[in-house]
């Protein structure tokens, strides 16, 4: 089996917001959705150790009560660097192994405006861009700025990108601990669509200007996820909040306990985001959302275009390879991830 380069996407956003719970949900989703496609989708053993201790803080904390959101509950906020790898192949060790490595950079690297985020963010293939979901919603959005520190991201992306010619950078943005805005009531109904609008009112000044100024690198679109971290924890108010430090307490099911959903909506979106604009089928406008409307017709245009270049006799995994920059496809990696889109509903992503 052929291994090539690595694809590397950055886990951003301050610190204590939950970019590593995300992550170690959308791990665990993920390996079991892409073993269905025939994929084995393994995190290597350093990686591995720090996922199933990082799951077994998780589900512990979801067996309980309540839960606050101090750093001395649930996983410890990152301080340094951490760097998770994980590679994708083909069951029966066919074609080549996709290589992914998220990287989770402190979040007082944004505050600092420090030069390693920046050379992270440009040698990055993609960003997921997680967001504390109550603290966006909640007491009328008073601690987001605090909390969420939108401007300081917004001014990593623009040191990061500015005046470089790092090529294209997909942005999905990730709201994270949305449980009490995704599930429904008795009556069947939830808020999810309040929290997208939220999201947009107050997001709207900082992606007017990412937009503008980044126009080489991002496209008119940015899609948005909302995951469900824990599946079970459900806000109930922030104490301490007249202070510089509230903290979000949440009512916990322990019926239920760790059932995270939604987690692998990140990741699904970085690969099929690449390869559709690898291929040339990502039109102006594209974007999950409108994959999520016909994800069957979204995958025969993957296929179809594959098809096509195999009769041209094209390489068109070249086109990948720049595209991923340095990271070529096997036929049987992407007809995996054609399939992952035909699995997307027209709910699972929105837009911004």
């Amino acid at each position: 089996m052929t291994e090539f380069p690595t694809l590397k996407i950055a886990m951003v956003g301050p610190r204590g917001v939950g970019k590593t719970s995300v992550l170690v949900s959308m791990y665990d989703e993920l390996e079991e959705e892409l073993a269905d496609y025939g994929c084995n989708f393994v995190a290597e053993n350093r990686t591995a150790r720090m996922l199933n201790e990082q799951r077994r803080i998780l589900t512990t904390t979801a067996s309980g009560r309540k839960l606050r959101m101090n750093n001395k509950v649930g996983i410890k906020a990152s301080t340094e660097l951490r760097e998770y790898d994980f590679s994708l192949n083909i069951t029966g060790n066919k074609g080549a192994t996709l290589n992914l490595q998220f990287v989770d950079m402190p979040g007082e690297w944004y505050l600092k405006s420090d030069s390693k985020m920046v050379d992270v963010l440009s040698q990055s293939r993609a960003s997921l861009w997680v967001i504390d979901a109550t603290a966006l919603m909640e007491d009328d959005g008073d601690y987001n700025s605090s909390i969420n520190e939108p401007k300081s991201i917004y001014n990593a992306f623009k040191m990061a990108f500015k005046d470089r010619d790092s090529g294209r950078h997909d942005i999905i943005m990730v709201l994270a601990r949305a449980e009490t805005y995704l599930q429904q009531d008795r009556n069947g109904n939830n808020r999810r669509e309040e929290l997208l609008q939220k999201l947009s009112h107050t997001y709207k000044d900082h992606i007017k200007r990412l937009r503008s100024q980044l126009k080489d690198n991002f496209d008119d679109l940015i899609d948005v996820c909302c995951v469900e971290t824990m599946g079970n924890a459900y806000f109930s108010h922030f104490k301490d909040a007249d202070t510089e430090n509230p903290q979000a307490e949440f009512i916990l099911d322990t019926k239920k306990g760790y059932a995270p959903n939604g987690c692998s909506r990140p990741l699904r979106a970085a690969l099929l985001l690449t390869l559709a604009h690898a291929l040339g089928i990502a039109k102006k406008g594209f974007s999950m959302k409108k994959i999520g409307y016909d994800g069957k017709h979204f995958a025969r245009e993957l296929r179809g275009t594959i098809m096509q270049a195999h009769r041209r006799r094209e390489p068109w995994w070249e086109t990948l390879l720049r595209m991923f920059g340095g990271v070529p496809l096997s036929d049987a990696i992407a007809e995996a991830i054609c399939k992952m889109a035909e699995r997307i509903k027209d709910d699972d992503y929105s837009e911004i």
